[in-house]
């Protein structure tokens, strides 16, 4: 999604986002590199939380790398993103010796933190929003959409290898970066809390989103439960594998990274998956205006889903591919109502370029979910299939 109101900029070629002026983000970006030595900073990604940008040097020896702004109002302890990357990267230095190790048929990379040029892992002046950089993922390109099956398939095997390589990571060495991030009973009665407070005027769109998340009140709790009975675990996860945060590679497409590791923290696979099928089974995406266009691709759910579980399967019990389904359908559910309660509450939360864009991508969401619920049998064939 284009950053609010931006204006195009004669400093080095930057399109930059309204929050950070030209001034500071060369202030910013020298920080890390000799500001004499920056030959382009331009907007990278589409995020709807973080301000993400490329730095390239003018030293074509020099690699490019990736400066972001940490949102402080969604990340309240920012440095705990800092530790966590940290923590993962001491984990995976002993499974990828380079950086870049050969696993499953791809050279693997991760994104890695780099120092200031004082030498600190982060930068902030006054308390202010946090800014890191990490290393660019060369010849790689993201993709907003699943184009092909290839993609789908690729997907899936993505997530798994990042899974596989985080499977023994330990929990108690990951901070929760957003307090009872994908609980869902949380994000419904905070729902509940800001429409009983708002004094937003109800439109018919919202009337319906309303009405809508009433009548699947019953299945919000279903994978907490399953976690406090105990046939759920937690685990190392990423937290937000959407589509466009795989990186593949130019030369083979195949998937050859996951970045954005602000969320890495303890949480069930389920989360992981369903989140990543929510983006990739959806070829309208996020953003479609048009609802008749959002559909649940039983075809690109199945490839992704062979993709994963081949290199996945070990480490699923019967328990997690019991509450499949049931994880398929609550993300979207799920997203819809923190999309719908960010509306009611003034948009605070995602990026907006319009006043009732979350209101659009709540719908979006939800006539997702409808569509996994009228292929329930389908898709729980499907998984019954493949087991």
């Amino acid at each position: 999604m284009p950053a609010q109101n931006c204006d195009e900029l004669g400093f080095l070629g930057l399109r930059y986002n309204c929050k950070t002026n030209k001034n500071e983000l060369g202030k910013i970006a020298a920080k890390f590199i000799a500001f004499d030595k920056i030959d382009n900073i331009e907007q990278l990604g589409n995020g709807n939380v973080n301000d993400t940008f490329k730095v390239t040097p003018i030293d074509k020896n020099l690699s490019p790398f990736v400066l972001q702004r940490i949102n402080g109002n969604v990340f309240k302890q920012p440095k705990d993103i800092i530790k966590n990357t940290l923590s993962l990267i001491e984990h995976l230095s002993n499974k990828l010796p380079t950086g870049n190790s050969f696993i499953n048929g791809r050279a693997w990379q991760v994104p890695l933190l780099l120092q200031t040029l004082e030498g600190n892992s982060f930068w902030h002046e006054n308390n202010e929003d946090i800014w890191r950089a990490s290393s660019f993922i060369t010849s790689s390109y993201s993709i907003d959409k699943i184009e092909n099956q290839s993609q789908a398939l690729e997907a899936g095997s993505g997530l798994a290898i990042f899974h596989k390589l985080v499977y023994d990571l330990p929990i108690d060495a990951l901070m929760p970066t957003i307090d009872s991030f994908h609980v869902t009973p949380v994000y419904y009665n905070n729902y509940i809390h800001i429409r009983s407070i708002s004094n937003n005027e109800l439109c018919n769109s919202a009337e319906w989103c309303i009405n809508f998340i009433e009548a699947r009140s019953s299945i919000i709790s279903i994978l907490q439960n399953a976690i406090d009975s105990g046939e759920l675990s937690v685990r190392a996860i990423h937290g937000d594998p959407k589509i466009n945060n795989l990186l593949f590679d130019e030369r083979s497409n195949k998937a050859v990274s996951l970045i954005d590791l602000d969320t890495i923290m303890a949480g069930l696979l389920h989360y992981d998956i369903s989140d990543c099928l929510r983006s990739c089974c959806n070829p309208a995406g996020e953003e479609e205006e048009d609802l008749s266009k959002v559909y649940f691709d039983i075809n690109t759910f199945s490839t992704f889903l062979r993709g994963y579980l081949e290199i996945g399967r070990h480490f699923l019990s019967s328990n997690d591919i019991k509450y499949l389904y049931d994880s398929i359908r609550l993300m979207p559910l799920e997203l819809g109502i923190r999309f719908f309660t960010d509306h009611l509450n003034g948009n605070q939360y995602f990026k907006v370029s319009s006043k009732n864009q979350n209101l659009s991508r709540a719908m979006v969401q939800f006539k997702l979910t409808e569509s996994i619920e009228q292929q329930e049998l389908a898709i729980r064939n499907c998984i019954e299939e493949m087991r």
